[in-house]
C-alpha cells in the first residue's frame, strides 16, 4: 500500500487545540475516485507544536479556514465521463431528475 499523497495542508483552529488535516484526491483505485479526501493528520496544544510537526503548512494566510475545498469544486465536471455508468450504483450524473 502507498502512502497518501496530500495535495495541500491545513491547520485548524480548534478552540483548545491545533489540528493539521491533509486534502488531496482519493486515487484511482478507490470508488471516490476524484472526489476531495480530507485526512487527519494530528492534533496539538498550540499552533507552534502543529507547525513543528508539520513544517510545510504554508505560512502566508491561506492555511486557515477551508480555502482548499473551494479551489477543489472547480474539478468536478458537468458532463460525465466516459467510464461512468448509472446502472453501476443507481445514480445519475445530472441534477435534473
Amino acid at each position: 500500500m502507498t502512502a497518501l499523497k496530500h495535495d495541500y495542508y491545513q491547520l485548524y483552529n480548534e478552540g483548545d487545540s491545533y489540528t493539521v488535516k491533509g486534502h488531496g484526491q482519493h486515487p484511482k483505485h478507490s470508488v471516490c475516485y476524484g472526489q476531495t479526501r480530507i485526512v487527519f493528520l494530528g492534533s496539538y496544544d498550540t499552533e507552534e507544536e502543529a507547525r513543528a510537526a508539520f513544517p510545510q503548512l504554508p505560512t502566508d494566510g491561506s492555511e486557515w479556514g477551508n480555502k482548499f475545498i473551494d479551489k477543489d469544486l472547480t474539478r468536478m465536471p458537468s458532463v460525465a465521463p466516459a467510464w461512468f455508468d448509472p446502472m453501476d450504483a443507481g445514480e445519475r450524473w445530472e441534477d435534473d431528475y
